[in-house]
């Protein structure tokens, strides 16, 4: 029930910190946390900040940069979609090499999809109101991050991974 932010520097000059800001709208942000800058560097560097409190849907995070002397550059807005239901998915294995495995409840779910992580649909099969779980082949994808979404009363999403 967390989202994780990353980002990467290459460079740094006079940099003081971080701002990371979230909204749901995408237009009245709210400041939830700041992360020290490494002031001035050349070398590639990490960061990462956990949102331990993102809403449930679609969650807007935005990145700004402050110098030393005040100044403020935003580098850009990333939206994250949140599924913070109580309903119990399973998929295993994951990761997995070929073939994934969707348990769910019956009744619920009208269809499924695998999404490539940037957000294409690669299969979508509709589902019956009996039906309680399905096997998705993956042999024919890339090595990689996917989503299974689970829509119906509710859309649940899940992370699997290729290897």
């Amino acid at each position: 029930n967390q989202a994780k932010l990353k980002w990467t520097t290459a460079s740094e000059t006079n940099n003081k910190e971080f701002i990371v800001s979230r909204s749901a709208d995408g237009k009245s942000f709210t400041e939830i946390g700041r992360v020290a800058g490494a002031g001035s560097s050349s070398i590639l560097k990490d960061y990462v900040f956990y949102d331990t409190n993102p809403g449930s849907g679609i969650n807007y995070y935005r990145l700004e940069q402050m110098d030393v002397d005040g100044m403020i550059t935003i580098h850009g807005i990333r939206i994250v979609r949140f599924s913070l239901s109580t309903d119990v998915i399973k998929l295993y294995p994951n990761p997995t090499k070929n073939t994934l495995k969707i348990e769910f409840a019956a009744g619920k779910y009208q269809s499924l999809e695998l999404v490539g992580n940037n957000g294409q649909v690669l299969q979508r099969i509709q589902l019956s109101i009996i039906e309680n779980q399905k096997i998705i082949n993956l042999s024919n994808q890339a090595l990689g991050v996917y989503f299974v979404r689970l829509s119906g009363e509710n859309t649940v999403v899940t992370r699997v991974v290729k290897e």
